[in-house]
């Protein structure tokens, strides 16, 4: 009886075990209709957004980049919104919209929008609408426009007594931060074409003209040693390409200074000829260092020492050349 019962048993497993089991279904939900077909808003005071991203958050970030886009906000050099719905294996849309955003890039802050709706199609995909008044993104982008130039009108007021040079990189570093300054003008415009920006675009040309202005007003000199002629040169053509005057030689009165000295290491090897340099730069308002840089290069030749160094020359002009004067000497804003 016992063996009849095993016997039973094993059948009955193995009937079990020959089931065929089901997968889980992996077919993504469809997009929803607010997705393909944008909400719009009758009044015109509101703004909707949607987008796609691997989590609510990516999803969220996603549609305030689309609200953005509208508004023809450069967030990215080439927005491109793909709107691919598949459910099993049959596409039911497949569109893609190329949106070609012109201006300059932009940073803003889109702050009080409000989440409508987040659906997640799949594991890793997630769509969300956003929407947010025209009004309260209008006080907003405005009440960061006036911070920014309450901010920079105060820290203006303490440059009176600062050299040309200093004064200078205070209004160049400035114009720098107020790169998004001019196109958010144009948002605010766009939000509320009623109000005028004219005090705001005036703040603007002042920085652009009181920048230029000082420019003019700056000689360069170049204080170089005996090893260092060979570097000077190359920095007072890159000074030159600026735009900035250099003072013919360093027995210029000018107070706006460029000191270098070198130190060399020369060697041979294999019949190579080798110069390592280290040339120490030291930036100068008024006898005062304000940046400064060590620059290391190395050079060899077979035919001589100072081949080897007029190759370390060629290693410094392509620093010039590819990271920019105010990186290579140690100065920013210049």
């Amino acid at each position: 009886m016992k063996i009849w019962s095993v016997f039973w048993l094993v059948l009955f497993l193995s009937g079990c075990s020959t089931q065929s089991t089901q997968p889980l279904s992996t077919a993504e939900k469809p997009m929803p209709e607010w997705f393909l077909n944008l909400p719009m808003d009758a009044s015109g005071q509101v703004l909707y957004g949607a987008g796609e991203g691997g989590s609510r958050k990516a999803a969220v970030q996603a549609a305030l980049v689309d609200i953005a886009s509208q508004l023809s906000i450069q967030v990215a050099s080439d927005f491109e919104t793909r709107l691919n719905v598949k459910e099993s294996t049959y596409t039911l849309v497949d569109r893609t919209t190329q949106k070609q955003i012109r201006s300059q890039v932009s940073e803003i802050t889109i702050q009080d929008y409000q989440v409508l709706d987040v659906e997640q199609l799949a594991y890793d995909k997630y769509v969300a609408l956003v929407n947010v008044s025209k009004k309260k993104l209008f006080n907003d982008l405005k009440a960061q426009v006036q911070q920014q130039v309450s901010l920079l009108t105060a820290a203006e007021q303490n440059q009176s007594d600062s050299s040309v040079l200093m004064q200078y990189l205070f209004y160049k570093s400035s114009l720098q931060s107020l790169k998004p300054f001019e196109q958010t003008l144009k948002v605010l415009k766009t939000l509320n074409p009623t109000v005028s920006m004219q005090s705001y675009h005036q703040f603007l040309t002042h920085y652009q003209q009181r920048t230029n202005q000082l420019k003019s007003q700056i000689q360069w000199k170049i204080e170089a040693d005996h090893s260092s002629q060979k570097w000077a040169g190359l920095i007072q053509h890159a000074l030159s390409q600026q735009g900035f005057q250099v003072a013919p030689s360093a027995d210029s009165n000018s107070t706006s200074v460029i000191h270098l000295t070198t130190r060399l290491n020369s060697s041979n090897a294999y019949g190579f000829h080798i110069a390592r340099v280290v040339l120490n730069v030291d930036i100068l308002s008024e006898g005062v260092s304000i940046g400064g840089n060590q620059i290391h290069l190395k050079g060899q030749a077979v035919n001589s020492l100072d081949q080897a160094l007029n190759n370390a020359a060629t290693k410094l002009q392509k620093q010039l050349e590819q990271q920019g004067l105010n990186q290579v000497i140690g100065l920013r804003h210049l």
